[in-house]
């Protein structure tokens, strides 16, 4: 995941973010010395186009939370509101 955010996890275009081109990738190799092998090289692509899918998802104001079980948790946070306001109530 370091590697995402050190070659930049987006480039910028006429259209807003747009995932790191191969280039872009090949160029921040050249310039760190870091080597990636094919597969690196595709998953970095991948996670920086996942990124921007995310971050374009998340202008969304009914977008759900990326993280696991988020329904869950909102379900917990409701019946602890509903426990807390039954006891001020009593």
């Amino acid at each position: 995941m370091d590697y995402l955010f050190d070659a930049g996890a987006f480039v910028s275009s006429g259209m807003g973010r747009a995932p790191l081109p191969h280039s872009e990738i090949k160029a921040w190799q050249d310039n760190t010395g870091i080597e990636l092998t094919a597969w690196e090289a595709s998953t970095l692509r991948t996670l920086s186009a996942e990124y921007v899918a995310g971050a374009h998802a998340a202008e969304d104001p009914d977008c759900k939370p990326p993280y696991a079980g988020a329904a869950e948790v909102k379900a917990l946070q409701r019946a602890e509101m509903n426990s807390k306001l039954d006891q001020f109530l009593d």
